[in-house]
């Protein structure tokens, strides 16, 4: 499985939701330590769905090694 599961259409568990904006700060915290991805999906937007497809593709190498925050 890739970093998107197409028959769900949901993205697995290597993914952190963020829900609350207080969570920025345990990121910025946790970038001291290793890299932290912010990726906001919308719905509507072809661009964002452009980059989503991309991500899935071939990320799911690198997703070990950093934190994955949608």
């Amino acid at each position: 499985m890739g970093l998107f599961d197409k028959r769900k259409n949901t993205l697995p568990t290597t993914w952190i939701p963020l829900t609350d904006e207080a969570q920025l700060e345990d990121i910025i915290a946790a970038s001291h330590q290793k890299p932290q991805v912010l990726f906001k999906d919308s719905t509507t937007c072809g661009i964002s769905a452009g980059v989503k497809h991309g991500l899935v593709g071939d990320w799911s190498a690198v997703a070990t090694d950093i934190d994955l925050h949608y």
